[in-house]
Parts: structure tokens; C-alpha cells; sequence
């Protein structure tokens, strides 16, 4: 709730005092606000940490929390070979692909968030003690 709240303020701060990039890509034109930008850099690294922790806390890997990001990375390697490819694929098959990767990330997303809300493990793990002391 406080990241996404910091997160409006410092949007809103971006549009008060106009403290845009303007990206210009081949068919838009992209606008990041400088401020967002550098909380959003600021607040990935303790986030990313916390996650970490909670995972550690039920005896799992820290890397877990990359998965919902796999099937991001493989549809985005997918699309990078389908390029050279263009005038012969069909925007159904971009759309499908880009479906299936927006499914499979939320799915592994909300898999995610089950594990984060699971009680810790009673005592020590192989991570160390358990933080509530049970």
C-alpha cells in the first residue's frame, strides 16, 4: 500500500513540475517521469528483499519470485526470432502469443502470492531460525 501510494505521489510530482522523457518509438511516442522512475529503482531492490525473506521464511528458494517473469522473457525471445519472419505471421499468432504469456505470468503471479500469505515453517529451516520463534 505505501509503494503504491509513494508511487501516485511521485507521479503527481512528475506531472506538477513536468519532469518527462519523451521517447519517440517508430509509431508513438513514450513519456517516463524522471521521479517515478528513480523510486521505482529505489523501491524494486527492498522489495525484491522482503519477497526474498518471506520465501526463506517456508523454506523456499528466493528465486522463486522470478518465475512469473519466465514466460515474459520467453515470449519476448519468441517474438525477437518471429521478426525476420513478419509479412508470413499473422497478427493471430502475435495476439495468441502474447495471451499465452500474459496468462502464464498470472498464473505463476497468483502462485506466487499463495506462497507469500503461507504460515512460516515451525522452527528452523535450512534458511535458519523462524522468525516468529516457534
Amino acid at each position: 500500500l505505501f509503494t503504491t501510494i509513494a508511487g501516485a505521489l511521485f507521479a503527481g510530482l512528475d506531472q506538477v513540475l513536468g519532469t518527462f522523457v519523451v521517447v519517440a518509438m517508430s509509431n508513438s511516442v513514450e513519456t517516463y517521469g524522471i521521479f517515478s522512475n528513480i523510486y521505482s529503482l529505489a523501491a524494486f531492490l527492498p522489495g525484491l528483499a522482503v519477497g526474498w525473506r518471506r520465501l526463506h521464511d517456508i523454506n523456499r528458494s528466493g528465486w522463486l519470485q522470478l518465475i512469473p517473469f519466465v514466460p515474459l522473457a520467453l515470449g519476448h525471445l519468441i517474438l525477437l526470432a518471429l521478426v525476420p519472419l513478419a509479412p508470413a505471421v499473422s497478427n493471430l499468432t502475435l495476439v495468441t502469443l502474447l495471451i499465452a504469456t500474459v496468462v502464464l505470468s498470472l498464473a505463476a503471479l497468483i502462485w506466487l502470492i499463495v506462497l507469500f500469505v503461507r504460515n512460516s515453517q515451525p522452527g528452523a529451516n535450512r534458511f535458519g531460525d523462524n522468525p516468529k520463534g516457534e
